[in-house]
C-alpha cells in the first residue's frame, strides 16, 4: 500500500494527478528509461511553501562502517550538515550489518519485518521493493537516484527497481570497494577504475546540475563504500596527517571470561585497531570532499535551502575494543553511528536532540516532510524525527548470522541508561545460550558483564520482564496496536 497524503487543499490536487498518471500508465504512455512501470515524474504541490511550491528534495548520504567517533576529521560534513542541522548523538544501526541496515534505511522497518538478515546475500531477495522509500517518492513524482554501493548479492546486471538514474555497484568484494569494481552505470556494466568517492562525487554533480534534477523533486541516495575495509584512501590522503590511535579502556580490556565465547576465542593482531583507525579517517576525508562538493553544487542551482539531508552510517565498526574489529556484535562501537539531519525552516540549526534513534527513522521522516502518512500495509516501524511528540524508552536491535560468521544470533534492548543482549542456539530459534547486561551510566565501555559473574545480586531486578520484552519486540511491526514496534 502507497503512503496516504495528509488532509490539506495540496492532497486533493495531487491526488487528482495521481489518477490522471496513472490512466496515462494503463494507455501504455510512460517516461523513457524507466523500467519499473511505475507513474512517471512530475512536479507536485510542496508541503511547506504552500500551493503551487516545489517539494522538498531529499538526499540521503549513506557511509559504510562508520564509526559514531570519526567525524572529527570531517569539518566540511560537521559545517554543513550538523551546524546546519541537528546531530542525533543516540543514533544507533538496528542490524549492525550492511544488507539489512540498508534495507531498514530504505523502508523503515527492522530487519525481521523487511526479511533481509544476513550480509551474504542469501535474504536479498526477501526485500519488497514496493514498500521502499524510492517506490513511494517515485509515485508521488519525484525523480529517484542512487549513487554508490546498493545492496550485497544484488546482480549487477539488474537494474535497481524505482531509482530513475543510477551507477551501483553490488557490494559483495571488499577488496574492490575502492578501484576497478564493476559497476552498472545506468544499465551499463563496466569497470570504473577511478577512486570510487571521486567517482561517485562526479555522478551526483552531474545529477545535480542537470535538467531532471531542476524539473522535478528528487531523491538521491550517496552511498559511499568507504569507510568500509580494506580502508584505502584516495593517493592524496595516503599519508594523511589525522587523529593518533588512542586505546580506550575497552581495547585495553583483559578479562573477557564474562563475555560470550565467540568474544573470548577471537584473536586479532595488536596492530589491527590502529590500522582500521587510520584507514578509515583518511577515506573519510575524501566523502568530506564529496560533500562539500555537492553542497556547493546545490548552492549554486539554488537547491540548497529546499532539500532535506540526512547523513547517517549503515553500522559502526570495532577498532579492537574487547579484542575485535569489525561490525555484526551488540556493544556500542559496533552498533552506534553518527547521524545527522538538515532541514532549513523546519529544523533549528546546531542543535542536538538527546532521543534514541535510528536508521529505521529515516523513511518515516522522508514522508512527514513531504505531508505524507506512512502506509498502513507493510507499516513502517520507524518514527518521524520531526514529530517531538515521542520518546522512546529503548530500541531494539537485532543480528541474524550466517553459517561461516563467529558471531551467534542475538538481539537486545538499548536504553540511554543500559543494555541487555540475549544470544541464541544456532538453528534454536529462542532458547538463549548466554546473555549480558551493561549499565551504560556506570560502565560505557561495557567492561563488566553485570549477567557474567553468575552472581544474582548483579542482575537487574526484572531480568524476566525484560526477556519477555525482548522476545515480544523480536516480533513487533509497526508503531501502533498490541505488537508495536519500540
Amino acid at each position: 500500500m502507497q503512503p496516504t497524503l495528509r488532509a490539506r487543499p495540496a492532497a486533493v490536487i495531487r491526488a487528482v494527478a495521481a489518477v490522471m498518471v496513472a490512466a496515462l500508465v494503463a494507455s501504455g504512455c510512460s517516461a523513457p528509461g524507466r523500467d519499473t512501470g511505475a507513474a512517471a515524474p512530475r512536479t507536485t504541490s510542496g508541503s511547506g511553501g504552500g500551493e503551487g511550491a516545489r517539494k522538498p528534495n531529499v538526499l540521503v548520504i549513506v557511509t559504510d562502517d562508520q564509526r559514531a567517533d570519526s567525524m572529527g576529521v570531517m569539518r566540511d560534513t560537521l559545517r554543513l550538515i550538523a551546524d546546519e542541522g541537528v546531530s542525533f548523538p543516540n543514533g544507533y544501526a538496528t542490524t549492525p550489518a550492511c544488507c539489512p541496515s540498508r534495507a531498514s534505511i530504505f523502508t523503515g522497518r527492522y530487519a525481521h519485518s523487511h526479511g533481509v538478515r544476513t550480509n551474504d546475500g542469501s535474504t536479498t531477495d526477501n526485500l519488497d521493493h514496493e514498500s521502499t522509500l524510492q517506490a513511494y517518492l517515485q509515485e508521488e513524482g519525484y525523480t529517484t537516484a542512487l549513487y554508490g554501493k546498493y545492496l550485497n548479492g544484488w546482480d549487477r546486471t539488474v537494474n535497481p527497481p524505482h531509482f530513475d538514474r543510477w551507477a551501483f555497484f553490488a557490494g559483495s568484494q571488499p577488496r574492490q570497494y575502492y578501484y576497478d569494481n564493476q559497476w552498472n552505470v545506468q544499465g551499463d556494466i563496466r569497470v570504473i577504475r577511478r577512486y570510487s568517492t571521486r567517482f561517485i562525487q562526479g555522478k551526483v554533480l552531474d545529477f545535480l546540475g542537470s535538467g531532471l534534477a531542476r524539473r522535478a523533486p528528487w531523491l538521491t541516495f550517496v552511498t559511499t563504500p568507504a569507510p568500509h575495509g580494506p580502508f584505502l584512501p584516495q593517493e592524496r590522503y595516503s599519508e594523511a596527517e589525522v587523529p593518533a590511535f588512542e586505546r580506550n579502556p575497552a581495547v585495553e580490556e583483559d578479562d573477557l571470561s564474562d563475555k560470550p565465547a565467540y568474544v573470548q576465542a577471537a584473536d586479532r593482531p595488536a596492530s589491527a585497531g590502529e590500522r582500521a583507525h587510520l584507514g578509515q579517517l583518511r577515506t573519510l576525508l575524501s566523502v568530506d570532499d564529496l560533500v562539500e562538493s555537492v553542497f556547493a553544487k546545490l548552492a549554486a542551482t539554488g537547491q540548497a535551502d529546499n532539500t532535506l539531508v540526512f547523513y547517517l552510517s549503515d553500522n559502526g565498526h570495532m577498532h579492537l575494543e574487547h579484542g575485535l574489529t569489525g561490525k555484526t556484535t551488540p556493544y556500542q562501537d559496533s552498533v552506534r553511528i553518527p547521524m545527522f539531519m538538515r532541514f532549513p525552516g523546519h529544523v533549528d540549526p546546531g542543535t542536538s536532540d538527546d532521543r534514541l534513534v535510528a536508521t529505521i527513522d529515516v523513511a518515516p521522516t522522508v514522508l512527514d516532510a513531504l505531508g505524507l502518512e506512512p502506509p498502513e500495509e507493510p507499516a513502517m516501524d520507524g518514527r518521524s524525527l520531526l514529530d517531538h511528540d515521542w520518546a522512546r524508552d529503548r530500541l531494539l536491535l537485532e543480528y541474524f548470522s550466517r553459517a561461516e560468521r563467529a558471531t551467534p544470533d542475538w538481539a537486545s534492548t538499548l536504553t540511554v541508561e543500559d543494555q541487555y543482549v540475549e544470544y541464541y542456539e544456532p538453528d534454536a530459534g529462542s532458547r538463549v545460550s548466554f546473555r549480558e547486561y551493561y549499565d551504560l551510566v556506570a560502565d560505557g565501555f561495557q567492561l563488566e558483564n553485570l549477567l557474567g559473574p553468575g552472581d544474582p545480586a548483579d542482575d537487574p531486578a526484572d531480568l524476566v520482564v525484560r526477556s519477555q520484552q525482548l522476545a515480544r519486540d523480536r516480533t513487533c511491526s509497526g508503531t501502533t496496536g498490541a505488537s508495536a514496534c519500540p
